[in-house]
């Protein structure tokens, strides 16, 4: 199966994309791939929209799922020149170089929002100092290694989950870029900060604030948008600065990032990952948990 992927990656563009239609028409129109999840998700997080306008976010959606699927495919030959054609950095990049210049580490938030592969690929080829970006390694090894190794391009350094501590103390002072998706829904069981998010009590991770409690690095969110199929404009946007409170409970740095992936969305409001059941549980149902 790794053989014949890396065999269709070098297909041309244009076959890979009408292969990308097709799998917009049986994902959106044959099985209905978490149709329900989708639109349920846009209708709450967008109440005031009509419903012709949450129909078209939502084709829309299932359009830029299917490019998603087919782009990352597109990344196992990508190159450097490629991939600085198709995402384009804004002036606020040259901002977080100055810090990583004057030697200090950065922390960059990510939200899974457009292509956030091509993102990473994007800030690897861009910077002149590592990428270090957590990710969760997959059962399937011929897998998992296809995927680190398209990580590992132009400098990426992908931290297995597990060892993000160890890197932590290994690596704290060496200038570079340490890339945290925190976006999605942590486990019932798991230390979580609630906040309204998209009008609704929401669940975060709060990684991002214990991480940046110990290490004291600028955090930055880093977004993306779609410009057309293939095209991709990214920019850095600040969202919190040392020093730090230790063990603070309010978790400022997860609510700054909150908001700003909030922002963000409501302008490419098509453009995040909403399959993903991000409203599994109430503050009600986690607490109740916590008692058994």
């Amino acid at each position: 199966m790794i053989a014949f992927l890396k065999l269709l990656a070098r297909a041309p563009e244009w076959f890979l994309y009408g292969i990308a239609d097709f799998l917009f028409f049986v994902s959106y129109r044959v099985i209905r791939y978490r149709k329900e999840v989708v639109v349920d998700n846009l209708s709450k997080s967008f109440p005031e929209k009509p419903e012709e306008e949450i129909k078209k976010l939502t084709k829309a959606f299932y359009h830029n799922f299917a490019d998603l699927i087919i782009e990352n495919l597109i990344s196992i030959h990508m190159t450097k020149e490629r991939i600085l054609r198709k995402v384009v950095f804004d002036e606020s990049a040259e901002e977080v170089n100055e810090l990583l210049k004057s030697g200090k580490p950065v922390t960059l938030m990510a939200s899974h929002q457009a292509n956030w592969e091509w993102l990473l690929l994007r800030t690897s080829a861009y910077f002149d100092f590592p990428v270090d970006v957590i990710y969760q390694p997959l059962d399937n090894k011929k897998f998992d290694k296809l995927i680190f190794d398209i990580r590992s391009k132009f400098g990426g350094y992908p931290v297995a989950k597990g060892n993000v501590m160890r890197d932590l103390v290994a690596r704290k002072d060496i200038p570079r870029l340490f890339v945290i998706a925190g976006d999605q829904t942590p486990h019932i069981s798991e230390r979580k900060h609630w906040t309204t998010f998209f009008g609704r009590p929401t669940a975060w991770f709060t990684g991002a604030q214990f991480i940046s409690e110990i290490t004291q690095y600028p955090v930055y969110l880093i977004t993306m948008k779609r410009i057309k199929r293939s095209l991709y404009h990214g920019a850095f946007v600040k969202v919190a600065e040392p020093p730090y409170k230790k063990n603070d409970p309010d978790n400022p740095l997860v609510e700054a990032y909150a908001r700003a992936v909030e922002n963000t969305l409501r302008e490419t409001s098509s453009d995040w990952l909403w399959s993903h059941k991000r409203w599994k549980y109430t503050p009600e149902q986690a607490e109740a948990y916590g008692k058994n």
